[in-house]
């Protein structure tokens, strides 16, 4: 699952065109405003995008869904990232709410430029962190928490 760019965020376009040239299935957020969550819809080559939610596009109304346990990438914009994985996005809280899902399994990737990472974000309990940040000149992977000694 990818995201579609606004705000100056890293553009997915030419990672959508390489996973169809794989043969990948391409997923695009659909946000649902009044339910406060998004959910995965597919996005087919050449299909033209609607403005959603927020004025951000998306596959239009009757593209298919997919549920979340079906997931295996998804890569996430923000405003920035921690060395620790954190994410700061817009305070909707839409993917941390999709990243808390029950079925969630998948593999999580923000992608940013390198002068959106910084070493540590302030996180609230409910704030999800990502498995990489991608950015245009490293791959970071944060080390997973230790575990706490007493």
């Amino acid at each position: 699952m990818l995201y579609s760019p606004v705000r100056g965020e890293v553009d997915t376009r030419s990672i959508a065109e390489l996973a169809w040239a794989m043969g990948k299935v391409v997923l695009l957020p659909r946000t649902l405003r009044a339910e406060r969550r998004i959910v995965p819809v597919v996005f087919e080559p050449g299909q033209t995008l609607v403005r959603g939610e927020y004025g951000i596009p998306e596959p239009p109304r009757g593209s298919e869904e997919v549920n979340v346990r079906h997931l295996q990438l998804v890569c996430l914009p923000g405003v920035a990232f921690g060395l620790d994985g954190s994410r700061l996005g817009y305070g909707g809280g839409y993917y941390d709410r999709l990243l808390r899902d029950p079925g969630f399994r998948a593999a999580t990737c923000g992608l940013a430029f390198d002068l959106q990472v910084l070493c540590r974000l302030p996180r609230d309990p409910f704030d999800s962190t990502v498995d990489m940040v991608v950015t245009e000149t490293r791959v970071i992977r944060p080390a997973p928490p230790s575990p706490v000694e007493y």
